[in-house]
């Protein structure tokens, strides 16, 4: 240091400087041990610190590009050197007895984070493991690259790609040089929000996040945003890392997340999500194998007949193949009738919204609806006794080694077993049926058993949801009281159940569902004030809108609206001065009144399909030239497709009496409309 004109004294302040508020400063009698050789270094960020400063007092210039370089090159060297120095003699750094994950070498990626294992091979082949030659394609380089980065400083990479398409194998090759690292797979998103509010450091941590959906996308979108926030925090943390957060998304869910609303007064559930994924890595992973890659399989085919295997039956889908995503296909379509049912079933459900555990209980008693009738009188009294055995056995037992289409969901090491068997459905599948059964709607059974068997709020809700825009309302009413049940102070199941109510014309049960809503949502209250106005009780709607004024300046504009009717311009008038004198008042109410009818059903439009914009189009095409029967019958696929704005229209507007009904009491799973049910 002599020849910069710095003493150790100097080295040592800087270097503490540099040191996050909350980590023990360096002592000088420690780096004195240090340079004499008696101790190693306890945590790598004390020694980075110090070492940082001597490089840049020697003249390394870290704001060009290359000195960053050099720097990074500097650091992952020093990294080495340290893993090799600490020895098994030395204590426990604060990485080392980290307790959320497991050294990734520890890990089997197939059972504990959800590779998927290749096709077993045939004739010469016995001798592979579970997992086919890796060969690497554009998106890995990528990867790599972020990686690598990570060792300096915290990193967030997603791949995004359809399902089967190599994501998490991927994600699994980039990380196998990641010495000394541990790996971190959330069961769910609590878990993660959780672990991270707990952990101050997770340095040298990846925390997996396949299928990140599960983590950033909810019913609830202040769930959603918390596990967002919770990430951003960790990343812009120097002190907590260096980690890396690697994840996977398919394209639908990724479009979801990063579509910012069509305007700034829409509601935006998404909004943390998306400056959580701006500020990382999103990287592309395409569907099928490129030139380069095909011949880079062929050369590795000599040594794995399961590529050679893949490469003469899946033409570039190579990842696809492998993961038997056509044997999950074939498997679907020619399965028996009991098997079909019970897949049929786990399809609706996850199409719809339900989350990835499938409970038993319902599938049971929602499958037994699908077997066809004159099949189930057919058989024997034993097969009508084991029948649902039968069909998990079946759905349940690999072929070639790939897990079967629907299969028991296993959670992660260390994290409990549920209360009750769930099973999951294969992705590839899912993905395939939301494609084929997208205008089926299920039978009657399907939404009862839900009612009666599913216990977890955002599942309800979102098959609420579905159902409501399918206009079959009688269902989703059920799944909100039930909802509402299991989650009695569930703000969201209220409104939503409260505005359904309103739809079907029920004023007086939407009344005392808001009635339910806690003091402090203005919302509700608000709207029951409404109510009590159009009733013509305005004495107790304006009592209500003076308790919430001072909240919100709509319920003050409201008051002011019933006295000046009422004939007391001078309370109107002083009203009205308060309201002016605020300067954000004007901008709230008009932020208002654009989302008073659609905030609290947001959460569900994100998720319709595109199916009644195109059919409307269509519709009214046919309506020009007087097809009556042609337009209803494309509102109604509409409907069952998740979008019944067209058929609400054309009941409002051209199918009289019958159209009314409809708009009452809804349509039962086969089109017809309901029976009075409230």
């Amino acid at each position: 240091m002599s020849h910069s004109g710095r003493s150790r004294a100097d080295a040592l302040k800087a270097a503490n400087q540099r040191l996050p508020k909350e980590q023990k400063p360096l002592a000088k009698s420690t780096v004195s041990d240090w340079f004499r050789g008696e101790s190693v270094p306890k945590q790598f960020d004390q020694l980075w610190a110090l070492v940082e400063v001597l490089v840049q007092w020697r003249g390394l210039d870290v704001s060009t590009p290359r000195g960053k370089a050099g720097m990074h090159a500097k650091r992952l060297t020093w990294q080495e050197l340290w893993d090799g120095a600490r020895g098994s003699t030395t204590e426990p750094s604060a990485v080392q007895t980290a307790t959320l994950g497991n050294p990734i070498e520890d890990l089997d990626p197939i059972r504990h984070l959800e590779v998927h294992p290749a096709v077993q091979a045939g004739q010469g082949g016995s001798d592979l493991g579970p997992l086919p030659l890796y060969v690497p394609r554009n998106h890995d380089w990528q990867l790599r690259d972020e990686v690598e980065q990570a060792r300096v400083s915290s990193r967030l990479v997603v791949l995004v790609g359809d399902s089967s398409t190599g994501k998490t194998r991927a994600l699994w090759e980039a990380i196998q040089h990641l010495s000394g690292w541990r790996l971190w797979r959330p069961a769910d998103r609590t878990a993660l929000v959780d672990g991270l509010a707990r952990h101050a450091s997770l340095a040298r941590t990846v925390i997996w996040l396949n299928e990140t959906q599960r983590y950033l996308l909810s019913s609830s979108p202040t769930a959603a945003n918390n596990a967002a926030v919770a990430l951003r925090d960790l990343l812009a943390s120097p002190g907590r890392g260096p980690v890396l957060v690697l994840g996977t998304l398919w394209r639908d869910a990724h479009d979801v997340l990063t579509t910012a609303p069509a305007s700034h007064l829409d509601p935006d559930d998404n909004a943390q999500a998306r400056t959580l994924l701006s500020g990382g890595l999103v990287i592309d992973v395409a569907e099928g194998f490129d030139d380069d890659a095909l011949a880079e399989a062929r050369r590795a085919a000599a040594s794995d007949v399961r590529l050679d295997e893949a490469l003469r039956h899946g033409g570039r889908r190579i990842t696809q193949y492998l993961a038997g995503g056509w044997a999950l296909v074939y498997r679907y379509e020619h399965a028996r009738p009991e098997a079909r049912a019970l897949l049929d079933v786990a399809a609706d459900a996850r199409r719809l919204g339900h989350g990835e555990a499938l409970h038993e209980a319902f599938l049971r008693a929602a499958a037994a609806a699908y077997v066809d009738p004159e099949h189930w009188r057919t058989q024997t009294e034993q097969w009508r006794a084991t029948w649902y055995e039968q069909a998990t056995a079946y759905t349940s037992h690999p072929w070639r080694g790939v897990p079967g289409p629907l299969t028991p969901d296993i959670p992660p090491p260390g994290h409990p077993s549920p209360a009750e068997r769930c099973y999951r459905l294969a992705d590839y599948l899912l993905q395939y049926t939301e494609t084929t059964r997208r205008c089926h709607v299920p039978p009657t059974a399907f939404w009862e058993a839900a009612a009666q068997h599913l216990t977890d709020s955002d599942d309800l809700r979102a098959l609420a949801g579905a159902a409501y825009f399918r206009l079959r309302l009688r269902y989703a009413d059920s799944l909100l009281h039930r909802l509402l049940e299991v989650d009695n102070g569930n703000l969201h199941g209220l409104r939503f159940l409260a505005r359904l109510r309103e739809a079907v014309g029920d004023r007086r049960s939407a009344e005392q569902i808001y009635r339910r809503a806690p003091d402090h949502d203005h919302w509700a209250r608000k709207n029951l004030a409404r109510l009590r106005e159009e009733a013509g009780d305005r004495e107790e709607a304006e009592r209500i809108y003076r308790k919430i004024g001072e909240f919100d300046p709509t319920a003050l504009r409201n008051l002011a609206r019933l006295r000046k009717e009422a004939g007391d311009p001078e309370e109107a008038e002083r009203i009205y001065r308060i309201l002016r004198a605020d300067p954000y008042a004007d901008r709230w109410m008009r932020y208002q009144d654009r989302i008073a009818d659609r905030k609290d059903a947001h959460f569900i439009y994100r998720h319709a399909t595109a199916t009644g914009e195109h059919q409307l189009a269509l519709a009214k095409l046919r309506e020009k030239a007087g097809n009556r029967e042609g337009v209803e019958q494309l509102a109604r696929q509409a409907a069952d497709a998740g979008d019944a704005s067209p058929l609400r229209a054309l009941a409002a507007t051209t199918m009289g009496e019958e159209g009314q009904r409809l708009l009452r009491y809804g349509l039962e799973s086969d089109g017809s409309i309901s029976p009075p049910w409230w």
